[in-house]
């Protein structure tokens, strides 16, 4: 009876680590895409600037 306990407390355990993991690599990912649209905008108004210095 013990063990089992014992175990059903492991895999939940075990089942919430891998969950929390899955959901940090979601938001990772997520991150990640944000800063390369941020990236990107930053590439475009470069871009705007360097073409603004020029007709000026």
């Amino acid at each position: 009876m013990c063990d089992q306990e014992e175990q059903d407390f492991e895999n939940e355990y075990c089942n919430n680590n891998t969950n929390r993991v899955v959901e940090l690599e979601n938001a990772l990912a997520c991150c990640v895409e944000l800063l390369q649209k941020l990236d990107d905008i930053g590439g475009f108004m470069g871009l705007a600037v360097t073409a603004e210095q020029q007709w000026s």
